[in-house]
């Protein structure tokens, strides 16, 4: 149950880590044009098209920076649950070998007892 709940908010991140630089990369064509479309309006003025292509690299790198932070985390926590759900089996193993063990020697649990 808790690392079904740890799994859904991995895929938001997950989500976030992939569409993050699809993102930094609409925002650098779309800045571009925009860029190309003043210089061919103004005529050809250099401080103009590196202005326009500076804010659009901005773009790409803060895309790309909200990458990997995401990929990094997204990893991360991966981990994080594969180790809970391991924790978790290893539990369940011994709680149900104490119970065939229990069973074996005559005391029995009910129904009602062991909730797994």
């Amino acid at each position: 149950m808790a690392t079904r709940k740890l799994e859904s908010h991995l895929t938001i991140l997950g989500t976030i880590g992939g569409v993050a630089p699809f993102l930094g990369l609409f925002g650098t064509v779309v800045r571009i044009l925009l860029t190309f479309n003043i210089l061919a309006d103004s005529g050809n003025q250099a401080a103009t098209v590196a202005s326009g292509i500076g804010s659009a690299l901005i773009a790409t790198a803060f895309g790309l920076g909200v990458a990997i932070v995401a990929v990094i985390f997204y990893n991360s926590f991966q981990s994080i649950v594969k180790h809970y759900e391991d924790d978790f089996q290893l539990i369940k193993l011994l709680f149900l070998s104490f119970v065939d063990a229990e069973e074996a020697q005559g005391t029995q649990y009910s129904s009602s007892k062991v909730n797994l």
